[in-house]
């Protein structure tokens, strides 16, 4: 009996519709996708799944050559990565692909972002503002993209630093606009909510303003004055993925000038 259910054991093996692993390659286009595999034959279905096991396409083998085994891709997701396996399908997999699997939601070529937020300047006592944000994203490779955003701020606080006790508490305020260019990477990309990373550097145009009349570089510092300087921003989203926008929270350090500050957002993201 042992024999039996050994030998039963090693049959499914041999047999089961479903080979995890298997590495292929494909075209320029990804239309066509070689794989090497003696049991596939004419006709059989197979997917591509990310390594977290979403399905990227499915296709179908059309011809063999060999060991190898040419498969027509029929219908596709995503762009496929030498990364991702191929499995073999059974045939009600195959033609409803989306009751049986994850479907990866890709990430676009061309993607708008917006956001608002709250944010801190350690400027004095602390600046306290918000901002408003547009930008754009160019996927480069895989999950890195090149960005580019438009920024306005709009900030105030009381600041005191070098006038003495005679001053007291100055009303300061701050508006700023500028450019930033940068990277981001999207990590867990296809999965429901994913995690993006942000650097960015380019320049901000401020105006400052201190009640009373006083210099604003003598009662601020000189960390914040008018006319324009550096902006540099790191900052991390945490990402909603789903079909239409897609809303982020976002958390990020950034230095205007020679101030540096630290702020939250809320935004969403649009693929064009």
């Amino acid at each position: 009996m042992q024999r039996g259910v050994l030998s039963g054991l090693i049959t499914l093996c041999l047999t089961s519709s479903t080979v995890w692993g298997l590495p292929f390659k494909c075209d320029k286009d990804q239309s066509l996708c070689e794989v090497q595999n003696k049991r596939l034959t004419v006709g059989d279905q197979v997917g591509v799944f990310t390594e977290d096991g979403q399905l990227a396409a499915v296709g179908s083998v059309v011809e063999i050559r060999g060991v190898s085994r040419i498969v027509k891709i029929d219908r596709k997701w995503g762009q496929l990565y030498r990364t991702y396996d191929m499995q073999i399908l059974e045939d009600e997999k195959a033609k409803n692909p989306e009751q049986f699997f994850r479907v990866i939601t890709p990430l676009p070529k061309w993607l708008l972002a917006a956001n608002i937020g709250l944010l801190n300047i350690s400027v004095g006592d602390g600046f306290f503002g918000n901002s408003l944000e547009g930008g754009v994203y160019w996927r480069w490779k895989r999950e890195t993209s090149i960005l580019a955003k438009l920024h306005y701020i709009s900030a105030s606080g009381e600041a005191s630093d070098n006038l003495g006790s005679s001053a007291g508490g100055l009303k300061s305020e701050l508006g700023s606009f500028g450019l930033t260019v940068g990277l981001s990477e999207v990590y867990m990309p296809f999965s429901p909510v994913s995690l993006r990373v942000d650097g960015e550097l380019g320049v901000t145009n401020a105006s400052v303003h201190v009640s009373g009349g006083f210099d604003e570089g003598q009662v601020l510092n000189n960390r914040i004055v008018d006319g324009s300087g550096l902006f540099a921003r790191l900052g991390a989203s945490v990402i909603w993925r789903r079909e239409g926008f897609e809303p982020e929270v976002g958390f990020n350090f950034f230095r205007i000038q020679d101030a540096t500050g630290y702020g939250l957002s809320i935004g969403v993201t649009k693929a064009i």
